[in-house]
């Protein structure tokens, strides 16, 4: 009765293997290759980019106002690379640990009626409401791409009192 029962050869299990694991690749790689394409389109969009707006704490125009108008304003100024942005949020960090963000695009503002970026290599001076009479404790830019992604923000101290 064993006589007649063959097992399977190691010649099949072997190939019969190698397409499973051909398949398995093809399926991983079908989704795992479009994801990595588009982090790397946006990764190589924000290094070039990354520092496109930048806040400038050298000038007497960045500063915070806590008592009077609860106000800070920041001199930004704008790279003069051809590479567009559609806008910046900027982000205010105060000693209570609140944050108002506010961003800035091309043609409008969501905080007031002073619309548009600074002209290419040019700076211009944002006046942003604070909530209250907290003082600043830091600042944030973050470029924000054509395709509405933001990139990694850059941190800024020591803003000064008006």
């Amino acid at each position: 009765m064993m006589k007649n029962k063959k097992g399977v050869s190691n010649i099949v299990i072997t190939v019969s293997m190698i397409l499973v694991a051909i398949v398995a690749v093809g399926v991983i790689s079908s989704f795992v290759v479009p994801m990595i394409k588009g982090q790397l389109g946006k990764s190589t969009a924000c290094i070039a980019l990354r520092e496109h707006f930048v806040v400038r704490t050298d000038l007497a125009a960045t500063c915070y106002d806590s008592k009077a108008n609860n106000v800070t304003k920041l001199s930004i100024q704008r790279s003069s690379v051809k590479e567009e942005a559609k806008g910046f949020q900027i982000t205010i960090f105060m000693t209570s640990g609140e944050a108002e963000s506010y961003q800035v695009f091309n043609n409008t503002a969501d905080f007031s009626a002073r619309p548009g970026l600074p002209s290419k290599g040019g700076a211009r001076t944002y006046t942003f409401p604070m909530a209250g009479g907290d003082k600043v404790d830091k600042v944030a830019i973050a470029t924000i791409l054509e395709s509405e992604e933001s990139c990694d923000a850059i941190e800024y101290a020591g803003i000064r009192i008006c």
